[in-house]
């Protein structure tokens, strides 16, 4: 059978500690089941748990669909976006992002030639004539974005996050 070593240190603590014969911590009749690894994980953190609880909910990161379809007129697109959260998990609640359109990947040239609206799924702010929008999803996190125009040419749409992050569609949305 094993021996069990237990070295004292200078540790004070206001509250019960105790080591469970289960071989977790427990603190204040609370059990701390996390690893080594994940506490270590927050060794430089200085936020509070207010702060980081503020950030839940917030779109962080976007999923759009590759798979756009032109209509028959060949004048609409309607492209699903998922808003997520900083994990790229699906946000549960309505969130908010700005949008344009640009002629480039990067999201450098921007364009009035796409006018934006919804097909069913979420709403869209106009902010800026032909130019700038405000995306605001349904309660799961989704937008059916629509865009318009009457210009055959290759378009991007660029998503601004909350955090000041632009994330453009992957590939050019193609008007023919």
């Amino acid at each position: 059978m094993g021996t069990t070593h237990y070295k004292k240190s200078n540790i004070e603590f206001d509250k019960t500690v105790n080591i469970k014969t289960a071989g977790y911590l427990q603190y204040n009749s609370v059990a701390i089941t996390a690893t080594a690894a994940e506490l270590n994980i927050l060794g430089g953190v200085t936020a509070t748990a207010a702060e980081i609880n503020g950030i839940d909910g917030i779109p962080l990161s976007v999923s759009m669909s590759t798979t756009a379809a032109l209509d028959e007129a060949g004048d609409k697109i309607v492209l699903p976006i998922q808003l997520q959260d900083l994990n790229s998990v699906d946000l549960a609640v309505r969130g908010s992002v700005l949008a344009y359109c640009s002629t480039d990947a990067n999201g450098d040239s921007r364009t009035t030639a796409v006018t934006l609206s919804t097909s069913g799924d979420g709403l869209v702010l106009q902010l800026e004539a032909d130019k700038v929008y405000q995306l605001i999803s349904e309660s799961d996190g989704d937008i059916d974005l629509t865009l318009e125009t009457t210009a055959a040419a290759a378009y991007y749409v660029n998503l601004v996050l909350p955090n000041g992050k632009i994330q453009s569609t992957t590939g050019a949305l193609t008007f023919t």
